[in-house]
């Protein structure tokens, strides 16, 4: 996210990586995420970890956002937000 930030040329990604994460702390399975369950990632505690698209529309470098549910109960953990490749 730093490299985003420092950026100017990223301030579209960048407003699209931050309503993602607003997105996710409203509602981790809003259907605007587009999220995808990861089946052979699991987070330290074996949980479940989840992909979201921060961009749909932009093919390239489009950002994503793996997270899981946080070992405290009501919590997310966003593991990356990635460039996607």
């Amino acid at each position: 996210m730093t490299r985003l930030e420092r950026d100017p040329r990223q301030g579209r990604r960048l407003t699209a990586v931050l309503k993602t994460l607003a997105l996710l702390e409203a509602d981790p399975h809003d259907p605007q995420l587009h999220g995808v369950e990861w089946h052979t990632l699991k987070g330290s505690k074996g949980e479940t970890v989840y992909e979201v698209h921060a961009e749909t529309r932009t093919a390239a470098e489009a950002h994503r956002v793996f997270w899981h549910r946080g070992p405290i109960e009501n919590y997310i953990i966003v593991l990356a937000i990635t460039p996607y490749p």
